[in-house]
């Protein structure tokens, strides 16, 4: 795809900043997927970071070329054109602007920058990074602490802040009364961790929960997945610019409300896809991307998230299938 060229104007007098986008990634951009993804798509160019410094260290550690990068606000949605001119006016017009968290998306698109590939669902499925090999089984399964009769459910992160681990603890759960005694895998960030770890101790054992951050890369964990669940926390709300005006005073208004508020990012495909290419069967919500993506998720393992009941009969369908 042809980068196309943005411009970004600051406060008065402030020269204007011209980064030449290659991507605008605005949810998941930390995932190490993503990271080996966007690493092959610029192939050694430079990139400026609007994110925390560990951010910007992530991105370099999975072969991202950090030009420069620059804190995401804080509070209202309010990035000086002095503070984005300091960071990147020396990026090279090759450069590219990449975006970590909703709060930097927002400010990005408030100052005028749109996607490079044109749509917001187009940058977020892009093409997938190259397959990796697996961790081994037992190494997993013993950090974990399951045992032989068990089987091995992952939260799938995609990006952690927008899954619910409270309701997949509770389909897994529903799962073990099914006869699959399960243990469900979650990343530690997850909205709803602590509520189902407090859920699972009162279950005493009966359901059980373990937490690994590496849930946002599927393929390490295919060796020892024997199912995955994909349950997005927001449901019929659009991201950033998806419904609405995105430019001008209500743009502004709207950037206000979030930047002091909780935002929970919209869920995307990737985990999903990655998930089933690394041969790991998937259950997804149908409030969810991957739910679109019929050639890759059968209908039987779509379900409402109103109805936990018919994805812990999807769930034990899967593994029964696997006993065999």
């Amino acid at each position: 795809m042809i980068p196309q060229r943005t411009v970004i104007s600051g406060s008065a007098g402030a020269a204007a900043v011209r980064p030449r986008m290659a991507a605008l990634i605005d949810v998941n951009a930390c995932a190490p997927p993503r990271l080996r993804s966007i690493a092959a798509r610029l192939a050694g160019r430079p990139a400026g970071i609007i994110g925390t410094a560990a951010e910007a260290r992530r991105a370099a550690s999975f072969g991202v070329n950090v030009g420069s990068s620059c804190l995401p606000p804080l509070g209202a949605m309010v990035l000086s054109g002095s503070a984005l001119r300091l960071a990147f006016g020396r990026l090279p017009s090759d450069g590219s602007l990449l975006t970590f968290g909703l709060r930097a998306h927002e400010a990005a698109r408030l100052l005028g920058v749109s996607p490079a590939f044109g749509t917001r669902a187009a940058a977020l499925d892009d093409a997938l990074p190259d397959p990796i090999d697996p961790l081994p089984r037992d190494e997993l399964r013993a950090a974990w602490g399951v045992d032989a009769s068990e089987r091995v459910c992952i939260l799938l992160a995609s990006p952690a802040a927008s899954c619910d681990a409270r309701m997949a603890l509770d389909i897994a759960g529903r799962t073990s009364m099914l006869g699959h005694p399960v243990v469900l895998v979650v990343h530690p960030s997850s909205p709803g961790a602590a509520r189902a770890e407090r859920l699972a101790s009162a279950a005493g054992g009966a359901w059980r929960l373990a937490f690994d951050a590496r849930v946002d890369d599927p393929e390490l964990l295919a060796s020892a997945a024997d199912v995955a669940i994909a349950i997005d926390l927001r449901i019929g709300r659009g991201g950033p610019g998806a419904t609405g005006r995105d430019s001008g005073i209500s743009a502004f208004a709207l950037a206000f409300a979030r930047g002091i508020t909780a935002m929970i990012p919209d869920g995307d495909s990737w985990g999903a896809r990655l998930a089933t290419r690394a041969g790991i069967p998937v259950v997804v919500a149908s409030n969810t991307p991957a739910a679109s993506m019929t050639d890759m998720v059968p209908a039987e393992r779509i379900f409402d998230p109103r109805r936990p009941n018919v994805a812990a009969v999807a769930l034990h369908t899967i593994l029964s299938a696997a006993s065999r």
